[in-house]
């Protein structure tokens, strides 16, 4: 077998393989986590999201669940359909879509508003992707299980990223044939 044959054909199999276009969406929540709030203020999340050069946002959804509990029902928070306008489900939320970063604001935090936030983004392909962020109200205590005394709970000096990832690579199977 001739060595230029070998390697043409070693090449235009190669070609054949190559990726026909790279899909990589991600959502990262960009506040230290947990965040404490204190009740009457507001509440600001952030949200960074990255999407492959192929890809746009069809929703991004806001929503809220308890952290602790039996009934871990997500609560909507605002919609925001096409990734531009956005729709709150309570008068005092607001929630907005610049470039690839995403806010959410509750007006007039209460000790209710405390959970598991989330903010999912979906492309036009479905694709869709989740980060969390646990939210708190400032100065509510825990307890320490072996202790069994009050601590106050504070802001983390650390800094911890939620975040969440879905890529892949489409291939063109079809040239194979």
């Amino acid at each position: 077998m001739d060595l230029q044959y070998f390697l043409s054909w070693k090449a235009a199999l190669l070609f054949l393989l190559m990726p026909r276009g790279l899909r990589c969406l991600s959502v990262h929540i960009l506040n230290q986590e947990p965040v404490h709030v204190i009740p009457g203020s507001s509440l600001v999340l952030k949200a960074r999201i990255e999407l492959g050069p192929l890809e746009e946002v069809s929703t991004l959804t806001w929503q809220r669940e308890p952290e602790t509990g039996t009934d871990h029902e997500r609560a909507a928070l605002a919609s925001c359909p096409g990734g531009l306008e956005c729709v709150g489900t309570r008068p005092n939320v607001r929630a907005s879509v610049e470039r690839q970063e995403a806010t959410l604001q509750v007006d007039g935090y209460g000790e209710a508003d405390s959970g598991v936030y989330g903010v999912s983004v979906t492309d036009h392909a479905g694709t869709r992707v989740t980060a969390q962020c646990i939210v708190r109200t400032y100065g509510t205590v825990d307890t320490d299980g072996d202790l069994g005394s009050l601590q106050r709970l504070h802001p983390k000096k650390e800094m911890e990223v939620a975040e969440s990832h879905i890529c892949h690579v489409e291939l063109d199977l079809h040239a194979l044939l």
